[in-house]
């Protein structure tokens, strides 16, 4: 990961590897560990199975968290303040990485002399197949 890439993270979790075959795992086999070892920290019980399937609700077969009448969630001030606070990180980040590629542009465009209407020196646009003249001194249009 680069700096950039790290500094968008909350945290890091280390998955141990065994063997000598690879030094990597992909983001869902990554995911799916991290999340079956929380599942077994938070001591969830295992989805009840009917003929092989998993039993799942109605509501979480459509994703959608319903709220009694008068029920909603309150952020609390912790909630609030890492919100804001990886606000301000996110942001930092875009800036440095917009900071960089402009760095990167300009160094890749150094001596290269262009006025700001996208002509080169000879006035030309710079563009192949324009009007012009061709390498004998020939117009082409």
């Amino acid at each position: 990961m680069s700096k950039v890439q790290m500094q968008h993270c909350d945290d890091f979790v280390y998955i141990p590897q065994y063997g000598k075959g690879t030094a990597s795992l992909n983001v869902s086999n990554a995911a799916a560990i991290v999340m079956h070892h929380f599942a077994v920290w938070a001591d969830y019980k295992e989805q009840e199975i009917n003929e092989h399937k998993f039993v799942v609700e109605e509501e979480a077969k459509h994703g959608k968290r319903k709220f009694g009448e008068g029920e909603s969630y309150e952020y609390t001030e912790a909630d609030l303040r890492k919100r804001a606070e990886r606000e301000a990180r996110r942001k930092a980040a875009l800036e440095r990485l917009m900071q960089q590629t402009l760095d990167e542009v300009r160094e890749k465009t150094r001596g290269i002399d262009v006025d700001h209407n996208g002509e080169d020196e000879d006035g030309e646009d710079g563009e192949d197949g324009e009007d012009g003249q061709d390498a004998d001194g020939e117009n082409i249009h």
